[in-house]
């Protein structure tokens, strides 16, 4: 996969002077101030921005200097400018939109953990719990039956070498027969360990 990144600048402020002169012309009022903001970016976005600089230019005569070529009371007035200036909102586009998808992220997960937590506390029959077998892998098992303190299940004849695959075996033709039971406590102690890693139910 090819990657794009570099580095760009845009312009953040733009000033003249009222007080120095140009040094080559002798104009009064003609040196105007130009900062720029650099910045990181990544497919050509903005990611982040991390240095500021510029330059000064008459208006009248186009002498051109850069800080070093300055003299004293213009590189002053100069570092002045880029003082005050500060960097442009969107050149954190990047920081912003990786901000976004981290919470996005997040809230999805606590979500789901509280969404689970109801099914654990509440179960339906035909609720789908993916596990982690002793030999390895992903597997599941299916609530069959609901009595007042325990849970009846089946188990998948199953296992996926990974936890992407494992909706491929949510199909009933994938469960035995055989009927296994624990208690509603016990339910919720394998979901507290963190042995249960999903519950899937029918119509969510």
């Amino acid at each position: 996969m090819i990657f794009f990144y570099g580095w760009k600048q845009a312009v953040v402020k733009s000033e003249t002077s009222r007080f120095a002169n140009c040094p080559k012309c002798g104009a009064k009022g003609t040196i105007r101030f130009t900062v720029f903001s650099s910045y990181f970016h990544f497919f050509w976005i903005p990611v982040l921005p991390y240095m500021r600089s510029g330059n000064a230019k008459c208006d009248s005569c186009d002498h051109y200097m850069e800080r070093g070529q300055m003299p004293d009371n213009i590189k002053q007035e100069y570092d002045y400018q880029v003082k005050r200036s500060r960097f442009i909102w969107w050149q954190y586009s990047g920081l912003i939109i990786l901000s976004f998808f981290i919470l996005m992220i997040v809230y999805a997960s606590i979500t789901s953990k509280d969404k689970y937590l109801q099914y654990i506390k509440y179960p339906e029959i035909g609720d789908v719990c993916v596990y982690e077998p002793d030999e390895g892998g992903y597997s599941s098992f299916k609530i069959n039956s609901i009595s007042s303190d325990t849970l009846f299940f089946i188990m998948n004849d199953y296992a996926a070498d990974n936890y992407s695959s494992i909706e491929l075996l949510y199909n009933d033709s994938c469960y035995s027969d055989n009927i296994f039971f624990f208690s509603k406590q016990d339910y919720l102690d394998l979901y507290d360990k963190g042995d249960i890693y999903k519950i899937k139910r029918t119509g969510f």
